[in-house]
Parts: structure tokens; C-alpha cells; sequence
């Protein structure tokens, strides 16, 4: 059974998601604060990182959460288009004429 660990990404300049399940199509792990997240089912993950990005919907700030495969190093084996999430909107990112601001992944 896979399991998975609440990861923080920083939240691309530009980036605005629409629901706190979006994850921003530029993955970059921020630091972990030092130790070591729990181990969880995805439903679990899912509900944590909705619950964290709600409050960052309200207070944005320099990261994002997403659940991640827990076995997974690098890349990270990101968790998306999990119910009601989605990719958020890229049209204010600096890049937002290349292909990444316009692809589902």
C-alpha cells in the first residue's frame, strides 16, 4: 500500500490556485523545517493539505502543500487532479506565455 508524507512547495510567484487541492505546475520542495512528516494514507494526506492550503488561501505566504509519495526522493511523485483539485492559474506568473503555464499535468 502506498503511503504518502505532506510536502511543502514554494508557491511560484504568479501563481494563484483555485482550491486547496491545486498543485502549481512548477514543483520545488521547500525546506522541511527539520524533521520528519508522518506517514499517512492518501485520504489522510489529502485531508491535511486541504485543511493547510485553506489557511494559506486566506494568508498566502512562501509555501504550498501537497501530498507526495512517501518512497518518492526526487522528483517528487506529486498527488494531482485529486478531487477537486487542479493545476490553479498561471496567468500573472512571469512565465506565463510558455507551455507549463497552459499544460494539465
Amino acid at each position: 500500500m502506498t503511503q504518502y508524507r505532506v510536502t511543502a512547495v514554494w508557491w511560484p510567484d504568479g501563481w494563484e490556485p483555485l482550491g486547496p487541492l491545486d498543485v502549481p505546475n512548477c514543483i520545488g520542495r521547500a525546506p522541511d523545517e527539520g524533521k520528519e512528516k508522518p506517514l499517512m494514507g492518501l485520504s489522510d494526506a489529502l485531508a491535511t493539505v486541504r485543511g493547510l492550503n485553506r489557511q494559506n488561501m486566506d494568508h498566502p505566504g512562501a509555501v504550498w502543500y501537497v501530498a507526495a509519495e512517501a518512497d518518492a526522493s526526487e522528483p517528487l511523485k506529486v498527488v494531482r487532479n485529486a478531487e477537486g483539485g487542479g493545476n490553479g492559474d498561471c496567468s500573472h506568473c512571469p512565465a506565463s506565455s510558455f507551455p507549463c503555464a497552459t499544460e494539465k499535468l
